[in-house]
């Protein structure tokens, strides 16, 4: 992020998102577009956890649970 160039969508580069899944990006070039993204994402950062791979490893019973069961999904998304 510049506060200049900015990107708004989501584009997944797997295949149900080439194949089936309509979604879209649009860029902009534009100074105060780029400096209104960059506050929106400043803001967003308030409110995230970091994830690190210590935490990770030492996740619980239950998240490794649901993440083994929500596999069943796999080939939908």
């Amino acid at each position: 992020m510049d506060g200049l160039f900015s990107t708004i969508g989501s584009i997944n580069f797997d295949t149900r998102s080439m194949n089936r899944n309509a979604e879209e990006s649009l860029a902009f070039l534009d100074g105060p577009f780029g400096q209104k993204v960059d506050e929106m994402f400043e803001e967003d950062l308030k409110n995230c956890d970091e994830i690190t791979m210590q935490a990770f490893h030492h996740r619980g019973l239950g998240k490794r649970m649901s993440e083994l069961i929500s596999y069943i999904w796999e080939p939908y998304y």
